[in-house]
């Protein structure tokens, strides 16, 4: 809804009518639509003023149209958080100032102030008694001088990371692989990428070297001497008796109709990849440094996928953040038992951050986050065909997951700048990056 709002405001215009009748969310994907701009107006575009009571700021009622500006607007925006309890009351009141020149002045303004009290914890109005039981409780760790044992972490499997991650309300846990899948047509090899940061990209962006030479996602063929690592769904490489099941897009994609019972698991337009023999899935796959065995991984499922980024229960309360780790954008999640004091994180949670909430480098990577058990996800786009606006940039991330859900999508997450996406539908022709894991 920010968003929407701040891009009418950049264009000069405002809305001047804010109410949840205007604010329509999608079924699929959710993706909010601000509707009935038929009141909006700037100076060389004044109307009567068009609004609704119960959201209309001040300077509406009394019609006072020199003081009208984006603060209005904010003023409806106040509104609908307390209405539904989407903020602290301290910025409620702020958006619902008399004055307009009180309440915040911008969009982004207001963005982040609500970021801020996500993350800021209130130190002030200790008590004594707290206080002397802060003091006491001090005396008694000086004097014990001991620490409660961290949660045994069993050996991580060769290829995965060494954290632990819940995937559902059983309690199911799993290991993340060292970095995205990757492929060699030429010697039909799979392999998990050297660094999580690691991604193909295309002729312009990406970090994978073979043989000296870039690796380009656009590139594959039956030859390809260099890495892909975006892929098809349901394409593992097994024939599963679909018409496609090279790890890209095959001369069955003619249509956009036809592409999408080409590229259905086992030939089933209904089938998720887990279902039947599961060659469909990625992890049928041996993987030369993820043991080297068939069957040794798997792909998670949608609801897992969610569980994990929206549900999860952890022992710092994050489960993940938008950053830039050596270069790279990407989302870091982090295992159950991470404990906050193990580097500084800004924004958990937050899937309206930008990437460069947290800058990491590769050094802070490898010898406290990773070391740790945390997962890097990088941004490394997905090759759609025939849709050449939608192109890999280094800034947009996107992960399959094994659930279809019909037989013209399947689901996959999303992320970028401002977004997170948990169920985001797509063609399982377009090619998407892939990142495994092991059950506990």
């Amino acid at each position: 809804m920010f968003s929407a709002l701040a891009y009418v405001h950049d264009k000069g215009m405002l809305h001047l009518d804010l109410k949840p009748r205007n604010i329509l969310i999608t079924d699929r994907s959710h993706h909010v639509k601000l509707i009935d701009l038929g009141f909006g107006w700037s100076e060389s575009f004044v109307y009567d003023l068009g609004y609704t009571r119960d959201y209309c700021a001040p300077e509406q009622l009394a019609a006072k149209t020199h003081l009208i500006s984006p603060a209005t607007d904010i003023y409806a925006l106040g509104k609908l958080m307390q209405q539904y309890h989407l903020a602290k009351e301290s910025i409620v009141g702020q958006c619902l100032k008399k004055d307009p020149k009180e309440r915040y002045q911008s969009i982004e303004a207001l963005r982040k102030a609500i970021r801020r009290s996500e993350v800021t914890f209130v130190t002030s109005r200790i008590g004594l008694g707290l206080a002397a039981a802060l003091f006491i409780g001090a005396i008694v760790w000086l004097v014990n001088n001991k620490e409660e044992p961290l949660p045994p972490r069993l050996a991580a499997p060769e290829g995965a990371i060494n954290g632990l991650f819940t995937i559902n309300e059983a309690g199911d846990q799993v290991v993340f692989s060292k970095g995205n899948l990757q492929y060699q047509a030429s010697t039909n090899t799979w392999r998990f990428a050297e660094h999580q940061w690691d991604f193909v990209g295309n002729d312009s962006v990406g970090n994978v070297f073979e043989n000296g030479i870039k690796c380009n996602n656009r590139l594959a063929t039956y030859h390809y001497e260099g890495r892909i690592d975006l892929f098809a769904w349901s394409t593992s490489g097994y024939d599963h008796e679909a018409e496609c099941y090279q790890p890209w897009p095959c001369e069955t994609d003619l249509s956009i109709d036809f592409a999408q019972f080409a590229h259905a698991a086992y030939g089933c337009d209904s089938c998720d990849l887990h279902e039947q023999t599961g060659q469909a899935d990625w992890g049928y796959n041996a993987i030369v440094n993820g043991g080297n065995q068939e069957g040794l991984w798997r792909t998670m499922t949608m609801q897992e996928w969610r569980f994990l980024l929206e549900k999860r229960n952890t022992e710092s309360g994050w489960r993940y953040a938008k950053a830039i780790v050596n270069g790279v954008n990407g989302m870091v999640l982090f295992l159950d038992h991470w404990k906050s004091n193990c580097f500084p994180i800004n924004y958990a949670n937050d899937f309206l951050a930008s990437h460069s909430s947290n800058v990491i480098s590769a050094h802070d990577w490898e010898q406290v986050l990773e070391a740790n058990g945390a997962v890097f996800l990088p941004a490394s786009g997905l090759v759609p065909e025939r849709e050449t606006m939608w192109e890999i940039t280094g800034s947009y991330g996107a992960y399959w997951s094994d659930t279809r859900c019909e037989p013209w999508f399947c689901w996959r997450i999303d992320f970028d700048d401002e977004h997170l996406y948990t169920t985001m539908p797509y063609y399982p022709h377009a090619r998407t990056a892939m990142r495994l894991v092991r059950d506990k």
